[in-house]
């Protein structure tokens, strides 16, 4: 069950990883546009694509964090010299959890943001 367990959220992991790219990728491609056309429309959503791409670069720090918090908590189990099945550090444990959900979130919001933007220009 673990195994299968820890294959899915290093999944999730990539996958939020690879969205949060595409989304700075994007964010960055239509601030810094040349296309006339854009130039019509950049004005009435530059705040959307910033506040998507700080979401976006939020989201990819959670990512960062989630990983260093599993990181000090396996390093606090060796050093203990605790079961692999115990949960080590309680606070790094739930760190790790916080910080794997709250990436999720703030790069879907981000993309979220980018979509709107978007919508607004085809419109």
């Amino acid at each position: 069950m673990t195994n299968r367990f820890d294959e899915h959220s290093k999944r999730i992991g990539e996958t939020v990883r690879y969205i949060s790219y595409s989304v700075i990728a994007a964010d960055f491609g239509i601030l810094t546009a040349k296309i006339e056309y854009f130039k019509d429309y950049i004005d009435s959503i530059r705040f959307l694509i910033v506040f998507s791409l700080i979401l976006s670069i939020t989201g990819f720090l959670f990512d960062y964090f989630n990983a260093l918090a599993g990181f000090l908590n396996e390093v606090y189990k060796s050093k203990k010299k605790l079961k692999p099945t115990r949960k080590g550090c309680i606070v790094l444990y739930h760190l790790g959890y916080l910080f794997f959900y709250l990436k999720q979130v703030f790069v879907l919001l981000a993309f979220i943001f980018l979509i709107v933007a978007i919508a607004k220009v085809l419109k």
